[in-house]
């Protein structure tokens, strides 16, 4: 059967290769090993990982992975943490992040969870965009870093 252009899915174990190469046109370097503990995690607990791809007739082209976090930080309700999303590099401008989103948060209203959020490199600004045009804004909570090394210990 053949395939409709840009028709979202639910991400499969044997779409790794297309996620990575996708990645590492976008980011310069693989993180194989991230994406397949991801595919792996979502195989043992499919109700708290929303993973979904957008195939073209290429093959796939875009892919958002995220997690549902229930408790984490003190919160009672549940959320939704965006940990990664990526179109092919050539596919962007055509709505495939905005697709890919659309479909999260589908369902994630099906659900009954409000609530999505991801971190960025703030210098990030195509990103930065990007979020900002589909409704982000900064947290009221904000992710501090110290290097362990570089720790000021009492």
């Amino acid at each position: 059967m053949p395939r409709t252009a840009d028709e979202t899915r639910r991400l499969r174990p044997d779409d790794l290769d297309a996620v990575t190469r996708i990645d590492r046109g976008l980011t310069g370097a693989s993180r194989r090993g991230y994406f397949q503990k991801r595919l792996a995690a979502a195989r043992r607990d499919p109700p708290r990982h929303l993973q979904f791809g957008i195939d073209s007739e290429d093959g796939l082209v875009g892919y958002v992975l995220a997690r549902v976090l229930a408790g984490e930080y003190g919160r009672d309700e549940e959320s939704v943490l965006l940990e990664a999303i990526g179109v092919a590099p050539g596919q962007a401008g055509r709505g495939l992040g905005t697709q890919l989103l659309s479909a999260l948060e589908g369902e994630m209203r099906r659900r009954g969870i409000a609530v999505l959020e991801t971190s960025i490199e703030w210098r990030d600004h195509v990103l930065v965009r990007f979020f900002a045009r589909h409704g982000f804004s900064k947290a009221p909570r904000h992710v501090l870093a110290c290097p362990v090394a570089q720790a000021d210990v009492l």
